[in-house]
C-alpha cells in the first residue's frame, strides 16, 4: 500500500511561512495601550500581547483598530535589527563576519550601528539592509568563543588566560588593566611596542565575562 502524507501538512507548512514573514508592529507610545486595547477588543490577562496579534493585516483585531483610524497613528513597524542582535553581512568586503550590534537606526534602505558605545546619532557603520542578515545560532557561538586581533594574532581564551602569540595575561589582571583605563579616560595604551585601542580592550572584556 503506497503512503501518501496527508494534505494538511502542505498547508500547515504555508501557514507557517506565512506567520514567519509577517511584519511585527508595537506601540509608539505606551499611553495609547490602554484604549488601543478597548478598541481591538483585547482582554488582558493572556500570556501574549496585543502587539501578537495585529501582525495579521486580515486579523480582526487590526482590521477595528485600521477602522477607527489609529492604527497607523499609534502603532510603527517593529525594527528587523535591535541592539544586542548578532548580524553579518552578507557578501562584500566583510565576508561573512559576526558583528553584534550596540546601538542602531534604519534610515530608509541602509542600518546604521555600532559595536561600541558611541555619542548618541553618531554611527562608525552603515550597511545596506538587504545585506544584512541574522547570524545563526552556530554563528553566534563561535563568535563568542573567539577575540579579536591585536596586530597578527587573533586571540583566544586558555583557561583563566587571554593568550596573544606567545604572550598571555590572566583574565583577572586583564579586567583590572580595563577598569582603570576606563576611569582614567585613555582611548589606547601601548604594550611592547604594540598599541591597543581602547574598543578592542571592551571587546575582549564583554566576551570573557
Amino acid at each position: 500500500m503506497e503512503l501518501r502524507k496527508p494534505k494538511e501538512s502542505k498547508t500547515l507548512q504555508t501557514t507557517n511561512k506565512k506567520t514567519k514573514d509577517m511584519k511585527k508592529y508595537r506601540l509608539k507610545d505606551e499611553k495609547f495601550r490602554k484604549l488601543a486595547q478597548e478598541i481591538a477588543g483585547f482582554a488582558e490577562g493572556g500570556s501574549l500581547p496585543l502587539e501578537h496579534f495585529i501582525s495579521n493585516k486580515n486579523g480582526s483585531m487590526r482590521k477595528k483598530l485600521e477602522e477607527y483610524g489609529v492604527f497607523d497613528l499609534w502603532f510603527e513597524e517593529e525594527p528587523k535589527y535591535k541592539a544586542g542582535d548578532y548580524i553579518v553581512a552578507v557578501g562584500g568586503g566583510q565576508g561573512n563576519q559576526v558583528r553584534k550590534i550596540v546601538n542602531c537606526e534604519e534610515r530608509g534602505d541602509m542600518f546604521f550601528w555600532n559595536e561600541y558605545e558611541k555619542t548618541e546619532g553618531v554611527f562608525t557603520h552603515s550597511w545596506e539592509l538587504s545585506k544584512i542578515r541574522h547570524a545563526t545560532a552556530e554563528e553566534i557561538e563561535e563568535y563568542k568563543q573567539q577575540l579579536p586581533y591585536i596586530g597578527w594574532y587573533r586571540g583566544k581564551r586558555i583557561l583563566d588566560n587571554i593568550v596573544y602569540g606567545c604572550k598571555s595575561i590572566h583574565i583577572q589582571d586583564f579586567i583590572r588593566l580595563y577598569e582603570t583605563c576606563i576611569d582614567l579616560g585613555v582611548s589606547s595604551i601601548t604594550i611592547e611596542g604594540q598599541e591597543i585601542k581602547i574598543e578592542t580592550m571592551q571587546e575582549i572584556y564583554e566576551k570573557i565575562q
